[in-house]
């Protein structure tokens, strides 16, 4: 019974995405990337409904209407495009086995434990924004949690872990509709997004840490800046900046990492002077949206707390020196290894490099992606906890979550070899 309940789970979240086909096609011809789309808009929706403050069963009731008419469309739309069927079928397969190795080891993470669920908890048990200044870590944004809370409620078992499978989905989401940006045939397109699951698979990626859901959300970032340079229409715009608001919400340093990228873009976005004085509003306008919202909710809006506010000027310069240096560089080819996939994505930017591409997309990636690097290297130099446990606690989910903002160096390093042959 349990195994049913998971395939409908594994269903029920695709379909919530996938509108009906003249929508759809709004956002991409592209199956995976429209369904990202879609996820980004749903994802945002959601996040401003937690602002509510209203309970979660109105929005499960709202969330299985959309559910029921996008099925009804979806029936409409298979019987003339029967690939949508056959992807909505394989998609659901591969989520259900993910689904079922979670259901056989529901270990849980010591920050998911501490930090993450007990959040999570504070939704499904009816408390609201205000009651998590009492819960530990005020300071942490509840995105994540929030959409663990909700889908483990959607569930019929109400079983903590179905809220844990929307991880897997957007994770299998990003890298199926990231591959879609790869010019090969869509059987090559299924088996190259199937191995680079298995490559970036963990046993402890779905065990409540949020570092799987700032990954993704990078990604579906990345489609949507793509998409936006090449094509500008106004809802890739929204989009951005919807993706971006969501990823603040997930953790601080996704806060830091997607400004990076939202500053960086600014000087690759084909604009005329007013559009990018606008689009520079729009972020500030977002960062003092979050700040206004965690006062509102009596948050603490701080990066870390007990860490990095008590910097003082004078001790600055104190923290940078060789011998940290040194050590902070090796745990950090430390979080390559333990993410091989970052060795691909380093060495995929090396031609690029080489031959100093002038091609605005992939020169866009390739220097946010060290500068994501260079911001980790900075925030361990300035760490107040000790170096070594730090860097040895975090350090590979850290870099896990940049590879999030990098992986499209790859795709375009998979398109230039594709080129020439």
């Amino acid at each position: 019974m349990e195994v049913l309940h998971i395939i409908f789970q594994s269903f029920f979240l695709i379909v919530l995405n996938i509108y009906p086909n003249s929508v759809r096609k709004k956002f991409s011809n592209s199956f995976f990337i429209s369904l990202a789309k879609s996820c980004v808009l749903l994802s945002t929706v959601l996040l401003f409904y937690s602002f509510l403050n209203i309970d979660l069963k109105y929005l499960v009731s709202f969330l299985y209407v959309i559910f029921s008419i996008n099925l009804i469309f979806l029936i409409i739309d298979c019987k003339t495009n029967s690939s949508i069927f056959y992807k909505t079928i394989f998609f659901t397969l591969i989520l259900f086995i993910f689904s079922i190795n979670l259901a056989s080891d529901l270990k849980i993470g010591w920050d998911a434990q501490n930090i993450w669920f007990p959040k999570a908890l504070n939704f499904i048990d009816g408390e609201k924004i205000d009651n998590l200044k009492n819960l530990p870590r005020p300071d942490y944004p509840f995105f994540g949690p929030y959409m663990w809370a909700i889908f483990s409620d959607v569930s019929f078992l109400k079983h903590e872990y179905f809220g844990r499978i929307f991880y897997i989905y957007v994770f299998c989401l990003s890298i199926f509709a990231i591959i879609e940006k790869i010019n090969l045939k869509n059987e090559l397109k299924f088996l190259l997004s199937l191995i680079i699951l298995l490559m970036l698979s963990s046993k402890n990626l779905f065990n409540g840490y949020q570092e799987v859901l700032i990954f993704a959300y990078a990604i579906f970032l990345s489609i949507i800046a793509i998409d936006l340079i090449e094509k500008k229409k106004k809802f890739n715009y929204l989009s951005l900046l919807s993706c971006s608001f969501i990823l603040f919400w997930i953790k601080n340093e996704a806060f830091v990492l997607t400004l990076s990228f939202l500053f960086i873009l600014t000087f690759y976005l084909n604009f005329n002077f007013k559009k990018k004085v606008f689009y520079i509003l729009s972020i500030i306008f977002l960062i003092y949206l979050k700040y206004t919202l965690f006062n509102l909710f009596d948050l603490n809006f701080n990066l870390q707390q007990g860490n990095y506010e008590l910097l003082k000027l004078n001790t600055i310069t104190e923290k940078f020196s060789l011998d940290r240096a040194l050590e902070i560089i090796f745990y950090l080819i430390v979080g390559f290894v333990k993410n091989p996939f970052g060795f691909v994505i380093l060495i995929s930017s090396v031609p690029f490099l080489i031959k100093l591409e002038k091609k605005k997309v992939v020169t866009f990636f390739i220097l946010n992606f060290y500068l994501s690097l260079f911001i980790l290297f900075a925030a361990y130099c300035l760490t107040s906890f000790p170096l070594t446990f730090h860097l040895k606690t975090s350090v590979d989910r850290l870099v896990f979550e940049v590879m999030g903002f990098g992986f499209v160096i790859f795709v375009y390093f998979a398109n230039s070899l594709i080129k020439k042959n």
